[in-house]
């Protein structure tokens, strides 16, 4: 006997609506009292209790509770309680597969017309970019578009395209296509905020994010800082959200070496730190990280390697352990070494860095770590033409191209000392083809900080001269 499809109620446009600018269950209790009764509950506190064992089920235990009428006595009730339930309380606590076998287990109990279809390809393009695959989401959410249900013009089929933009955008960020990544984000941003849904907090976050990894942490500081945006995080109680955004302004200001920012960010973060490390044990281990950077940066170098090893031993403690803290608090340690001019000692701990990350699928930290090892070749010894041959190979690994940028220059002021002309003119080359993967703006800035300002006038206007040579458009000539 098969399973008849059911039917939406007339609370569903509502409801939804309200999820999308929400999103968290207390805040939606908390704001929407009406809301929560027109799904069929007493009061908050039945909302809460209902929802909280959705968010926690497990596959077995899903249906048996979407289908009790306590927990969820309208059809649009059923519908929230299976978006918490795919969500989870952290959403990358779950991995694409389970997420696959969870959607499959409740979708013929709900609407074909639920936005709980789409808001669920979201979540698992979220997932699938959070595992490192990030290439494949495009093709993924063109897939999965063929299986969204066509919704009517509206706030429904607004906030649909802005999710998808948003994990279309995220996917562009962490494939190293920065140029895309800003388009979009810039788009979502003005959506989400013009509508006041609350996927616009996240985005401006991840914005942040790619501000910071494109070289620009000043800007990337004034989004943390913003204090609207902090005040709806108290607003809304959301402390762990508000300790990761201390946290993030803290390696912004430590990126710009402004030693006092980044102590009272800190200083604030310890004091959420406790109580929400219970739901995220990963942030008491980046606490310890960034006041051992602080440190260091600082010239306390003892209290920073001290700080440091915390972080490690904790990153290793906890269940399951966090690869990627451990391995940025190595690539710290390592930055450590450097300091200490114990060059020996830093080439050893990098270069097995780059394999770990490699194997543990941390592929940003394996950037960090590559564009490390091309410090040694501006130091006072560098390495021998070999080494530089071994980094050069292996270089198309960093998919940061802020990064790329960074390491390129390095190699060119050590070919420029070291090697012959044609060293130079194949990494000129190799720089010049990342325009295309940065916003115009910041390609400028970074080629000036990482090539022009290392120059002499007279090399860097030779370069220049190169790049015009080997530019099919200007070489050319008018036409």
């Amino acid at each position: 006997m098969s399973l008849r499809t059911p039917e939406a109620d007339s609370n569903q446009q509502a409801a939804w609506i309200a999820f999308s600018r929400l999103e968290q269950r207390h805040t939606m209790a908390m704001e929407h009292p009406t809301i929560v009764s027109l799904l069929g509950y007493t009061d908050a506190d039945h909302f809460l209790s209902a929802t909280e064992k959705c968010l926690f089920a497990t596959v077995d235990e899903i249906l048996p509770l979407i289908l009790n009428s306590n927990i969820a006595p309208t059809m649009t009730a059923r519908e929230i309680c299976c978006a918490y339930f795919l969500k989870r309380q952290n959403v990358f606590s779950m991995s694409v597969r389970n997420h696959s076998t969870h959607y499959q287990t409740i979708r013929n109990y709900l609407p074909n017309n639920s936005p709980l279809h789409f808001y669920s390809i979201y979540l698992e393009c979220r997932r699938t970019n959070h595992q490192g695959h990030a290439g494949e989401t495009a093709e993924l959410l063109s897939a999965f578009r063929v299986d969204v249900p066509v919704l009517e013009a509206g706030v429904m089929s607004i906030w649909c395209e802005t999710l998808f933009d948003f994990v279309e955008a995220e996917a562009d960020f962490l494939i190293g296509n920065f140029k895309s990544a800003h388009e979009k984000l810039t788009r979502v941003i003005s959506t989400a905020s013009g509508l006041n849904f609350g996927c616009a907090n996240r985005s401006q976050f991840r914005f942040a994010n790619l501000l910071r990894e494109s070289g620009q942490p000043d800007l990337a500081l004034q989004i943390w800082q913003d204090g609207d945006m902090r005040n709806r995080l108290v607003h809304t109680c959301d402390w762990t959200t508000l300790a990761v955004n201390y946290l993030n302004a803290a390696q912004c200001a430590l990126d710009s070496k402004l030693s006092d920012i980044a102590r009272a960010e800190l200083e604030a973060s310890s004091e959420l730190i406790p109580d929400v490390s219970t739901r995220d044990s990963r942030l008491q281990g980046y606490q310890y990280l960034r006041e051992g950077e602080l440190a260091t940066l600082d010239e306390r170098y003892e209290d920073g390697e001290r700080l440091l090893r915390q972080a490690l031993d904790f990153f290793r403690s906890i269940d399951p352990p966090c690869h990627e803290g451990l391995i940025e608090t190595k690539i710290a340690l390592g930055t450590y070494a450097l300091f200490q001019d114990d060059l020996r000692m830093a080439w050893a701990i990098i270069r097995s860095l780059i394999e770990e990350a490699g194997d543990r699928g941390c592929f940003p930290m394996r950037s960090r770590a590559l564009l490390l090892q091309t410090w040694f070749f501006i130091s006072s010894d560098p390495p021998t033409r070999v080494a530089f041959d071994n980094v050069l190979e292996r270089i198309h690994m960093i998919q940061n191209p802020a990064l790329m940028m960074h390491a390129l220059g390095n190699l060119l002021s050590y070919a420029v000392n070291h090697l012959d002309e044609s060293d130079r003119d194949h990494l000129l080359h190799r720089i010049r083809g990342l325009k295309g993967m940065l916003e115009e703006s910041c390609y400028e800035q970074l080629y000036e900080q990482h090539v022009a300002n290392r120059f002499a006038p007279a090399m860097e206007e030779r370069f220049e001269r190169k790049f015009e040579e080997n530019d099919p458009e200007t070489a050319m000539g008018p036409a």
